[in-house]
């Protein structure tokens, strides 16, 4: 087994782009199916959520869908827990938060 070793420089910090000059239509996200409403990023990305009355923590699989150059949507199916999670956060007025 090899250990996971957090280091501070390394060849996956050679490319980091922040603030303004973060434009998602620059990365590689494909139009997968042909009724697709547009290109996704990820088609099994994890969301990580807390239910606020609760306090359990959801671990779901959702599609990232590319917006515009600025913003990625989640496809959160309704019924759903994440959704569920989503509809708490929205009756007591507060943002969906990550753990």
């Amino acid at each position: 087994m090899i250990r996971a070793k957090e280091v501070a420089t390394g060849p996956i910090f050679e490319n980091v782009i922040e603030g303004d000059a973060v434009d998602v239509l620059k990365i590689p996200a494909p139009k997968f199916y042909e009724r697709d409403g547009g290109r996704y990023i990820g088609t099994a990305c994890f969301m990580v959520v807390q239910d606020p009355e609760t306090g359990e923590i959801n671990l779901g699989t959702y599609r990232s869908q590319v917006l515009d150059a600025k913003t990625v949507g989640a496809q959160i199916l309704k019924g759903k827990r994440g959704d569920r999670i989503l509809q708490k956060y929205r009756k007591m007025g507060r943002r969906c938060r990550l753990p």
